[in-house]
C-alpha cells in the first residue's frame, strides 16, 4: 500500500467506519445506492442518509449494565 493510498484511507476513515455498519449488519441499501450513484451529489445524499440512519440506530441502542468480577461495565445493544 502506498502512502498516497494510505493517506486517502485515512481520510475518509470515518466513511468507512459508517458504511461498514451497514454491511456487517446485511443493510446493504446505502452501500447499493452509492454504487449505482450517477452524481457526486447523489453519493452525498446517501451518505447524508447513512449518518443520518447510523445516529438512529444508536439513539436506540439498549444499555445492559452487568458486573464482571466486582466491575460494573455498560453494553450498548
Amino acid at each position: 500500500m502506498t502512502s498516497q493510498t494510505y493517506m486517502r484511507k485515512e481520510t475518509f476513515q470515518g466513511i468507512i467506519d459508517v458504511l461498514s455498519v451497514f454491511a456487517k449488519t446485511g443493510a446493504y441499501g446505502v452501500i447499493d445506492r452509492i454504487a449505482g450513484a450517477l452524481t457526486p451529489k447523489a453519493v452525498e445524499h446517501a451518505l447524508y442518509d447513512a449518518i443520518r440512519s447510523l445516529n438512529a440506530m444508536i439513539r436506540q441502542a439498549v444499555i445492559v449494565k452487568i458486573k464482571v468480577d466486582d466491575e460494573e461495565k455498560e453494553l450498548k445493544i
